[in-house]
């Protein structure tokens, strides 16, 4: 009982803080979805990536890598362009990011991009 008022209280505190600050923004729903645009492109990747690449159990660290520069890339796009590029670009900058990282990174440690689309 003590940890349902608890979180109760957490939560209406973490809403009204919520609240306090979209009171400022023009539109709740463009900074809501700028902000799942800022994830949206490395997870997208990650999904492409392993449909495309299926099979051959491939290391992890190359899409790792991707998904947090993706993060970081987009982060200063929207930091530092976003007057000039609206959120609906930030999913697919975050996407040919971590495509790009990922299969620069499976170049580097020498694997062979043989896709699951045409089997050999």
């Amino acid at each position: 009982m003590k940890f349902s008022r608890v979180s109760t209280l957490a939560w209406a505190v973490l809403l009204i803080g919520v609240a306090w600050w979209t009171k400022s923004q023009p539109t709740v729903l463009n900074v809501a979805f700028s902000l799942s645009g800022l994830t949206a492109g490395g997870l997208l990747g990650g999904l492409v990536l392993s449909l495309l690449f299926r099979g051959k159990q491939r290391p992890a660290w190359p899409l790792m890598i991707g998904m947090i520069l993706s993060l970081i890339v987009v982060f200063c796009v929207k930091t530092y362009a976003g007057d000039f590029i609206a959120w609906p670009w930030f999913t697919l900058i975050g996407l040919v990011t971590t495509m790009l990282v990922c299969m620069g990174g499976m170049l580097v440690s020498g694997q062979r991009f043989r896709s699951a689309v045409n089997p050999p």
